[in-house]
């Protein structure tokens, strides 16, 4: 494979009106994790916020603003913030060109995959198997939204998300820098358990309705699908579960387990 190059405190106000280059995460892991991260630049903080985060926060002397929960609402997009937001400050994205990958780099692709809440799930599951970037297109995609970053629970401050504007032409560029390109497809005939996925890889995952692209599909060296017993009665995986299990599986075998014959 080739190597690659190794690549203050906020002012409180009365209004919550973030600047144009922070960003938000609703919740309370996830501005717990922007606290862990040095990336909090403020909390905004509603009714009933959690009183161990409020205290942690204004021990670290970064600002709280207090807001009213319809106003959380609105900038979460969900009412499900546990009446926190944090205010980070935006930290650059590196691309995968920019990092110094090693025989077992990993990473992750999205393929027009649309809810947020997926993007944040897989973020986490990036973040637990180690997975080095996750690649999503500019366009057709969900995005790093405040919901999104809730359900990262952090995982949003570990792995960079580099957003590219050809998909397919990034998927040739990788192969070329020595990755094979794994497509999980519940149609596959070769099943998760049996392939061999050693080596620099990066997983790609298709949209919740359509699933992967022909032109995506045409360039994995390797479409397998994960074995579901009861797949008549419950349909497919949910992306961000089949993204689990299939880091899962390959973090397995790098680790010396046996593929099944």
């Amino acid at each position: 494979m080739k190597a690659k190059p190794a690549g203050k405190k906020a002012a409180t106000g009365r209004r919550a009106r973030p600047a144009s280059r922070l960003q938000l995460a609703a919740g309370r892991h996830a501005a717990a994790a922007a606290l862990t991260a040095g990336s909090l630049r403020e909390l905004l903080a509603g009714p009933g916020a959690p009183g161990d985060l409020i205290r942690a926060v204004r021990g670290a002397g970064i600002g709280i603003v207090r807001c009213s929960r319809a106003r959380l609402d609105r900038l979460a997009g969900t009412p499900k913030h546990q009446n926190v937001i944090a205010v980070c400050a935006s930290r650059p994205q590196p691309g995968w060109r920019d990092m110094q990958l090693g025989d077992d780099a990993l990473l992750l692709a999205f393929d027009g995959v649309q809810d947020p809440r997926n993007i944040g799930a897989c973020l986490r599951n990036a973040a637990a198997f180690g997975v080095s970037a996750l690649l999503v297109p500019r366009r057709n995609s969900a995005s790093l939204s405040p919901a999104a970053r809730k359900t990262a629970v952090g995982g949003d401050f570990s792995v960079p998300l580099q957003q590219v504007s050809n998909m397919a032409r990034e998927l040739r560029a990788l192969r070329d820098a020595g990755f094979r390109v794994f497509c999980a497809d519940a149609a596959a005939k070769q099943e998760l358990y049996r392939a061999d996925l050693t080596g620099p890889a990066v997983w790609v995952f298709g949209s919740e309705q359509s699933g992967l692209r022909r032109i995506t599909r045409d360039i994995c060296d390797l479409l397998v699908s994960i074995p579901l017993p009861q797949a008549a009665a419950m349909g497919s995986l949910n992306v961000s579960v089949a993204c689990g299990i299939c880091l899962a599986e390959t973090i397995r075998q790098r680790r010396g387990g046996r593929r099944n014959a």
